[in-house]
C-alpha cells in the first residue's frame, strides 16, 4: 500500500470524511479496490483539518461513478442500520435476536462516531479542581442502577417505573436536597460531586427475555438519560458555584463483547461533549470510561466502582478491599449494583453502598433485600471524608 494519498483517495476523503464515520469510509474504498487503514484515513483527516461533523449525504460532485456506487451501497446499510431502532411488533425469537444482534453493531458504530467527535474538540472538562476554603463543604451526590427503559409493575398491573417516572426522580433531586439542607448548610457548600456509578441505562440482551421488561431500544433509553442527567446537572450547576461530574460504567449498559461497547460508555460521552460546549470553567466532567474511577475532594480521595463486596467485614471482602486501598490509597469508596443502600468502613474508612432509583424489583428479591427507590449523598469537609449522609428517597 501507497504511503502518498492519490489525488482520488484525497477527494474522497474529503468528501466522505465530514458525514461518514471512519468505518463507513474504509467500506467505501474498499469498495474501489483502495486499500486503507482506519488508523490511515483518521490520521490523514486530521493532517488535511477535515473532521467529523455528523451523519449526512457527502457531496458527490466531481466523484466517479464507481465512488458513488460504493457509496450509495454504504448509505443503504447505514438507513437499514438505523431502521432497526424502531421496534417491530410482534417478533418471534429469532428476530429478536437477530435485532439485538444488529443494534450491538450499531451500539459500536454510534461509539466509535463519538470518540471521533470527542477527539475532535478541545478538552476543558477534565480540568482537576481543588478548593481552598478549607471552611467549606462538598456535596456529593451519588446516581447509580437508575435502569432507564425498565417497566415495573406492582401486583395489581399498576406501572410503578418506566421513562417518566425514572426521569422525574432524577429532575427532583437536587430540590430534594435542598429541602433537607437547612439555608446556612446550603451556603457553607461550595460545590457539588455527581458520581455516575453505573447501570443508569438499562441496556439489552443482557440476561434471556430482558426485552419483555423494557419500555423501548437502547438507543432511546440512552437518549432518554443524557437528557435527563443533563437537566439535573444544569440544576445543581444553578443552585452552587461548582459542579464535578465523575463517572464510571456499569455492567447493565454492555452492548457487545467489547466492555467498551457500553451504553454507560455513551452516556458519558454525550455528557462531556454536551459540557465542553457549555464552555463554563465551573462544570467539569472526569471520565475514564472503565470499571472505576478516582476523585479528589477537599484533599480527600474517593473511589467508586459499580460493583464492590456487600460486606467489609468478611474474609472475602476485606481482602478486596484492602487490595484497592493498596493500589489506590483511597479515603472513602462508593459503589452500586445491590439496590439497596447501606454504610459500613474498612478500617475506618467509609464505604457508602449507593441504592436504586427504581426501587425494590426481582433482582433485589433474589438477593433478598427490600428497599425504595433511593440515592445517597453527602457531605464532606477538610476534617471529615464524610460528615453527614443525606438518604434521598422518592
Amino acid at each position: 500500500m501507497s504511503v502518498v494519498w492519490s489525488d482520488e483517495e484525497i477527494g474522497l476523503l474529503e468528501a466522505l470524511r465530514p458525514v461518514c464515520n471512519t468505518r463507513e469510509i474504509q467500506t467505501v474504498f474498499q469498495h474501489i479496490n483502495l486499500e486503507r487503514s482506519m488508523e490511515a484515513i483518521s490520521k490523514k483527516g486530521r493532517q488535511l483539518g477535515i473532521t467529523f461533523k455528523d451523519f449526512g449525504i457527502p457531496a458527490m460532485a466531481g466523484l466517479s461513478e464507481d465512488s458513488k456506487v460504493a457509496i450509495q451501497a454504504v448509505l443503504e446499510q447505514r438507513e437499514r442500520s438505523f431502521a432497526i431502532m424502531e421496534p417491530p411488533v410482534d417478533l418471534t425469537a429469532g428476530q429478536k435476536s437477530a435485532q439485538t444482534a444488529k443494534l450491538r453493531d450499531l451500539s459500536n458504530q454510534i461509539l466509535s462516531s463519538l470518540k471521533e467527535v470527542r477527539n475532535e474538540i478541545p478538552r476543558t472538562s477534565s480540568v482537576s479542581v481543588k478548593r481552598k476554603d478549607t471552611e467549606k463543604e462538598s456535596l456529593v451526590v451519588c446516581f447509580s442502577d437508575n435502569h432507564f427503559g425498565r417497566i415495573i409493575k406492582d401486583d395489581d398491573g399498576e406501572t410503578i417505573y418506566n421513562f417518566q417516572i425514572a426521569a422525574e426522580r432524577v429532575a427532583k433531586t437536587p430540590e430534594l436536597l435542598i429541602e433537607m439542607l437547612t439555608k446556612e448548610q446550603r451556603n457553607n457548600i461550595d460545590e457539588v460531586i455527581v458520581l455516575m456509578v453505573g447501570d443508569h441505562v438499562d441496556g439489552e440482551g443482557v440476561f434471556p427475555a430482558q426485552e419483555m421488561l423494557l419500555e423501548d431500544h437502547v438507543a432511546e433509553q440512552c437518549k432518554r438519560c443524557v437528557r435527563a442527567f443533563w437537566l439535573a446537572i444544569k440544576a445543581f450547576r444553578k443552585i452552587f458555584p461548582m459542579v464535578r461530574v465523575i463517572t464510571c460504567r456499569g455492567n447493565h449498559g454492555r452492548g457487545g463483547v467489547s466492555p467498551d461497547s457500553n451504553w454507560d460508555v455513551v452516556l458519558y460521552q454525550q455528557l462531556e461533549l454536551l459540557i465542553d460546549l457549555e464552555g463554563d470553567p465551573n462544570l467539569t466532567i472526569k471520565n475514564k470510561y472503565g470499571e472505576f474511577n478516582t476523585v479528589d475532594v477537599r484533599g480527600w480521595k474517593g473511589m467508586i466502582r459499580h460493583k464492590a463486596p456487600q460486606q467489609s467485614s468478611t474474609a472475602a471482602g476485606a481482602i478486596k478491599f484492602a487490595g484497592w486501598q493498596g493500589i489506590h490509597n483511597w479515603d472513602f469508596f462508593v459503589f452500586g449494583h445491590f439496590h439497596n443502600w447501606g454504610v459500613m468502613n474498612w478500617c475506618g474508612k467509609p464505604i457508602i453502598k449507593n441504592g436504586s432509583a427504581m426501587g425494590a424489583d426481582d433482582y433485589s428479591e433474589t438477593l433478598a433485600v427490600s428497599d425504595g427507590p433511593v440515592q445517597v449523598a453527602f457531605t464532606v469537609s477538610e476534617d471529615h471524608a464524610v460528615k453527614a449522609m443525606y438518604p434521598v428517597y422518592y
